[in-house]
């Protein structure tokens, strides 16, 4: 299916939409690894004090080890798939993450509750989450699915079908939405002009819309990965 190709001025930035196509699953697991070198951070996560917890009190959270900066990433997969003309909602919540331990011998898992995490979905394919990681490995979450089957992925804003999740201690990821927003060509070009905090706190003025285009050559093989340089490298070379 074609879309007209479209160029519209907003806010300063230009959004072009392109032609409809939906990324390979091995397009998404390049983008997901650029962007988690690009975008994740050593900073603790913010979550307002007293926060309460949707799990029981008998299960176990063990908290992540690294900031993974989940609206950021959404916002750049967002802008990826508008330009190929894809309708998307954002969404924002919760991600409940059960996996299994590295200690085989145990029989045991790891289970940890994102408790403000943001995340996209595209119509007519489902959810989609390449900020996600884990203990052993990071999964890419792309159509409802984990490419190569390890994960499952659930979601909805039913805390039953929840609580059913955790009780099946299947490894995989819970996505409990608490709010959703249809996402539109002037708020994506907005928010794409924006930079990335921390990438500013230490002097670079790193826009999303050029971590964007860097990712666009990437998956076209116009452009190599930034990942062997050290992080600040890497952000010095995208800054405006």
């Amino acid at each position: 299916m074609q879309v007209p190709c479209l160029a519209v001025l907003l806010l300063g930035g230009e959004f072009k939409v392109q032609t409809k196509r939906l990324p390979s699953d091995e397009e998404m697991g390049r983008l997901k690894r650029e962007l988690n070198f690009l975008l994740w951070t050593d900073d603790v996560p913010e979550v307002p004090t007293g926060t309460p917890s949707v799990l029981g009190p008998e299960i176990v959270r063990e908290g992540g080890g690294v900031n993974i900066q989940c609206a950021a990433h959404a916002l750049v997969t967002g802008g990826l798939f508008m330009r190929r003309g894809l309708r998307i909602t954002t969404r924002a919540g919760r991600a409940i993450v059960i996996e299994a331990s590295r200690d085989k011998r145990s029989g045991k898992e790891r289970i940890e509750e994102i408790a403000r995490h943001w995340w996209l979905t595209l119509d007519d394919y489902g959810a989609v989450d390449l900020s996600l990681c884990g203990e052993g490995e990071h999964p890419l979450v792309y159509c409802n699915r984990c490419p190569g089957g390890l994960w499952d992925v659930e979601f909805g804003d039913n805390r039953k079908k929840l609580e059913r999740f955790v009780r099946a201690r299947q490894q995989g990821v819970f996505y409990l939405t608490s709010n959703k927003k249809r996402a539109t060509y002037a708020e994506m070009a907005d928010g794409l002009e924006q930079t990335f905090p921390p990438a500013r706190r230490d002097g670079f003025e790193v826009r999303y819309a050029t971590v964007l285009e860097h990712c666009e050559s990437l998956l076209t093989g116009t452009a190599a990965t930034l990942s062997g340089l050290l992080q600040r490298e890497a952000w010095k070379r995208l800054a405006r």
